[in-house]
């Protein structure tokens, strides 16, 4: 390629030029220095007009009458572009950079917005008003802040009855937020070390701005509620914080239930096509039992499991209605320990299981306590089970047809026998999630970023892969590949590096043959993922937001 001629503006200020904002609609650039001297000009033209403006300047908004300048102490210029007096708005503190400044249309009465955001994620919405003698004045009238958001450029309701939207760039990602609940909706990384510095939208076409004047465009595009999709794309739930906890539950596994931060429980239906395949899910019950965040929650058959702050645990019955929606009846709950000794305490790790007698429940809680209840729903009773000076972060126990112990996972990187109590050093770091595969093997995963198989029963380890994932591994699930073979597994986990990686696990008389190796790895769009399960076909990652992932059968 070749370049065009270029062209030189001399003199545009004194001294040596300290900053060029470049207007996208026309030719014109705007030149500042640092001792205060603003010029604007135009490639055909040079320079139009020379004025004066103290400060560093740090953001720019060219109008067809007026200059708009942000600088480096948090104040707003407005120049006018004939010469008169410029005014000056003081909108954020000394130390607030303004990074960004942009000029809207308000909805009904025809007049001008101005939308000012600073470096500190704050964006200020300001009334453009006129005064008599011509000079203008700019009424700030709505504030707010997101401190996710580095570069914030606007914030809209979408109807009514929606939450406010902020949007904007972190670093090289444009993202936008759920500003009422603080819940990350959408997020792309725009490329490069180049960080975007504007951005327009124009029927559904988003464009770019970067500082080398490059242009990136591409279609946003987003249906509500629709989740059934390959791989990489983010559908946020209805949980107002982060998502702890997720569990599939019916007889088909295509419902899910979830726990959040927020103190609720949330049941998620599928609706289906003409073929019977699952289209979307959405949220058919809220459950407020909990008086705080729900950290835990399993299921197993027809009952799941929940625990959260101050010690206080829930069980429910699953009930499949009509059309295949799915419910939750409360069997019993309660608190384990009285609210003066465990009001700080709490349930970390829950695990279920169902026999003829009832149910079997396996907690643990963040002062190192296991506790375990068996029976009849609406008669169980905790007892404590062992204790450890250090935070429960994962439970598990064995299916009915398996003569295996229950188990603990600590923070401390210590995998725990209930029962005998013996312990294994499996992690470096806290265990934060145990599954069974075949043969009685077990599978964890710790911050420690490792993933690790071990035999319970001789308490060894058995194989360890070193830095599964680049963050330490959050959740495991595990699904059979067919029911023809019961000695191989896919194994799921996910991890704080935004991955969902899958192991394939066969298990062999010869024990030196039994391994585990990697067959797929794929992005996780929720942030902070903090569990998975399997659904009918798929998996379900929960974090800040949650996904469906199509499972490749092949």
């Amino acid at each position: 390629d070749t370049f065009e001629e270029p062209c030189t503006i001399h003199g545009a200020v004194k001294q040596q030029v300290g900053g060029i904002f470049t207007e996208v609609t026309t030719d014109e650039v705007v030149i500042v220095n640092r001792t205060g001297d603003v010029a604007i000009a135009s490639e055909k033209e040079g320079v139009l007009g020379r004025y004066t403006v103290p400060g560093r300047k740090t953001s720019c908004c060219v109008l067809p009458n007026h200059v708009l300048l942000g600088t480096a102490s948090g104040a707003l210029w407005v120049v006018p572009r004939d010469g008169s007096a410029p005014t000056e708005s003081r909108l954020f503190g000394s130390k607030v950079r303004v990074a960004s400044v942009r000029v809207a249309s308000r909805s009904g009465d025809g007049g001008k917005e101005v939308l000012c955001s600073g470096n500190d994620g704050t964006l200020v919405t300001c009334l453009w008003q006129e005064t008599e003698n011509g000079s203008i004045t700019l009424q700030p009238i709505y504030t707010i802040r997101v401190a996710a958001i580095r570069h914030l450029l606007g914030v809209r309701r979408p109807s009514p009855s929606t939450s406010r939207l902020a949007w904007g760039f972190s670093g090289t990602h444009f993202l936008v937020w759920d500003a009422d609940s603080l819940v990350e909706r959408w997020k792309v990384d725009c490329g490069g070390q180049r960080r975007p510095y504007d951005l327009a939208f124009n029927e559904g076409q988003a464009k770019f701005v970067y500082a080398d004047t490059a242009k990136w465009e591409f279609t946003i595009a987003r249906e509500w509620g629709q989740s059934w999709m390959e791989e990489g794309t983010q559908f946020s739930g209805d949980h107002g914080r982060t998502i702890h906890g997720v569990c599939a539950v019916g007889a088909d596994r295509r419902s899910f239930v979830t726990c959040s931060e927020d103190n609720s429980i949330k049941v998620y239906s599928p609706t289906f096509s003409e073929s019977g395949a699952a289209l979307d899910w959405r949220c058919s019950q809220t459950l407020d039992l909990h008086i705080g965040p729900v950290k835990c929650i399993a299921s197993c058959g027809n009952f799941v499991v929940s625990g959260g702050a101050r010690s206080q645990w829930f069980l429910y019955r699953v009930v499949t209605e009509k059309e295949g929606k799915v419910s939750l009846w409360v069997e019993d709950g309660g608190q384990i320990m009285p609210d003066d000794e465990g009001d700080s305490v709490r349930l970390m790790a829950a695990a279920i299981g169902v026999h003829a007698e009832g149910v079997s429940i396996l907690l643990g809680d963040s002062a190192g306590n296991v506790w375990s209840a068996r029976g009849r729903p609406g008669s169980l009773h905790f007892r404590s089970r062992y204790h450890r000076a250090s935070a429960c972060l994962s439970v598990i126990v064995p299916s009915v047809m398996e003569d295996l112990p229950p188990l603990g996972g600590y923070a401390d990187g210590n995998i725990v026998r209930i029962g005998d109590n013996r312990c294994l050093q499996a992690h470096a770091a806290g265990v934060n999630a145990l599954a069974w595969i075949s043969r009685g093997r077990l599978v964890s995963g710790g911050d420690d970023q490792d993933l690790v198989i071990s035999d319970v029963r001789r308490m060894i380890l058995l194989q360890r892969i070193g830095l599964a994932h680049l963050a330490g591994v959050r959740a495991l699930a595990v699904a059979a590949r067919s029911r023809d073979d019961e000695h191989t597994e896919d194994v799921y986990s996910v991890g704080w590096d935004r991955r969902v990686k899958m192991w394939s696990s066969a298990a062999h008389s010869d024990e030196a043959e039994s391994f585990m190796s990697s067959s797929g790895s794929t992005r996780c769009m929720a942030t902070e993922p903090n569990a998975v399960d399997v659904l009918d076909g798929g998996l379900v990652v929960v974090g800040r937001g949650w996904q469906v992932l199509r499972i490749n059968s092949s």
